[in-house]
């Protein structure tokens, strides 16, 4: 979070009086490693605390100051409810408490991602390894990505261009922006009828290209 952006979130509430707003910092042996913004919300039914405190953002260099600011998060004094959203889809926070179900955790779609022009967009990519797959693209929309696509990856960059290659996989637009920023797999694909195998192994060479490790997020609202 850049310092404009970072002043913008500290103002944005202040027309809201019951709401109070903190940063909590960590310090490690190298100095700052994890970081939390974040807001509580006060109730006092019947002169008993009743606070809500709500997560916008939490960022971590390293899994212990990843677990002990959730620590800090989690035993905030006179706080009834913990509340985040907007987290990435692999939290780990859901291994590190002893029961997870606690945290209701809900998945929602965040973002849309169709391509328009699939040559450009497989190129600018970056890949978990080297190889090439020849995928065949089918688009209602835009004629220009209907076609047969090969797609050499290596680890420092990709070229991508029209073939008349045989392909190794067959999906539509919709599916290749799907799995584009690694979110989805396409053998989960594959498995609900959207990605033709037109060569055995093909699945796999693909996965392991498109894989990636953290899951995609963006932890702002754009």
């Amino acid at each position: 979070m850049d310092e404009r952006r970072f002043r913008y979130w500290l103002g944005s509430y202040h027309h809201e009086r019951e709401l109070m707003r903190f940063v909590a910092v960590r310090e490690g042996s190298g100095g700052a490693d994890a970081y939390a913004l974040y807001r509580v919300k006060h109730e006092w039914p019947g002169s008993m605390p009743r606070l809500e405190l709500t997560v916008e953002d939490v960022q971590a260099t390293t899994p212990q100051a990843y677990a002990e600011i959730w620590r800090f998060l989690l035993d905030v004094d006179l706080v009834s409810r913990v509340k985040a959203w907007s987290r990435p889809p692999d939290e780990p926070l859901l291994h590190l408490l002893q029961e997870p179900r606690l945290l209701q955790l809900t998945a929602r779609d965040g973002l849309w991602l169709r391509p328009v022009d699939v040559r450009s967009a497989l190129a600018a990519r970056g890949y978990a390894g080297a190889g090439r797959i020849v995928l065949r693209v089918h688009d209602r929309f835009c004629a220009w990505n209907e076609g047969r696509f090969a797609l050499d990856a290596e680890l420092d960059g990709a070229t991508c261009s029209e073939t008349d290659e045989e392909p190794d996989l067959s999906c539509s637009i919709n599916t290749l922006g799907a799995v584009y920023l690694g979110g989805s797999s396409f053998r989960q694909l594959w498995r609900a009828n959207q990605v033709a195998e037109d060569r055995p192994g093909a699945l796999s060479r693909a996965d392991a290209l498109f894989a990636s490790d953290p899951a995609p997020w963006s932890p702002h609202v754009f």
